[in-house]
C-alpha cells in the first residue's frame, strides 16, 4: 500500500469515527424524562438572611422554561438591611427538580451564585440557600415561595 493511498485510509477512518460521533451526539436520550411536577410560573419569595447579618428579601421568582427536570427563570428581590436601608438584586436562575418535592436551583445575582434547596409540596416552595464565597466566609438563609394563580 502506498503512502499516499494509507493517508487516505487514514482520513476516511478519521471522518468515519468523526460522523458516528457526531450521529451518536445527535441522538435522542435514553432516559426518559421522569419529572412529574411542573415549576413553571410565577411565586412571590421571600427569605431571610441569617448571618452574617439579618436581612429579609421578598420578591418575585419567575420559572420561565421547564425541559424535563431542568428549569429556568429569573429571580428579582427587595433587600431590606436592619437599618431600613434597600436595594434591588436580580438575576438568572437555572435548577433541578430532584423528584417530585425536592427542588435545588442557583440564583445569580451578584458575583456569586445563591444555591437554593428546597421543598415543594403543591404551589408552595420553602428551603434554605447559601452563598459560599471559597474563603469560609459565607451568606445562609431561609427562603419560602407560594406560586401565584
Amino acid at each position: 500500500m502506498s503512502k499516499s493511498s494509507r493517508a487516505q485510509r487514514s482520513d476516511l477512518v478519521a471522518a468515519a469515527f468523526l460522523t458516528a460521533l457526531l450521529l451518536a451526539s445527535c441522538a435522542p436520550a435514553t432516559e426518559p424524562c421522569t419529572a412529574t411536577v411542573s415549576v413553571l410560573g410565577t411565586w412571590r419569595y421571600s427569605a431571610v438572611q441569617q448571618a452574617p447579618v439579618h436581612t429579609t428579601l421578598s420578591g418575585t421568582l419567575s420559572v420561565t422554561k421547564q425541559s424535563c427536570a431542568d428549569f429556568t427563570g429569573q429571580l428579582d428581590l427587595i433587600e431590606v438591611t436592619p437599618q431600613g436601608g434597600t436595594r434591588r438584586i436580580a438575576g438568572p436562575l437555572s435548577g433541578k427538580l430532584i423528584d417530585a418535592t425536592s427542588v435545588r436551583f442557583d440564583a445569580f445575582l451578584e458575583a456569586l451564585p445563591r444555591q437554593h434547596l428546597g421543598s415543594l409540596s403543591g404551589n408552595a416552595l420553602e428551603g434554605t440557600w447559601l452563598v459560599l464565597d471559597g474563603s469560609g466566609q459565607s451568606l445562609s438563609g431561609t427562603f419560602g415561595g407560594q406560586r401565584e394563580k
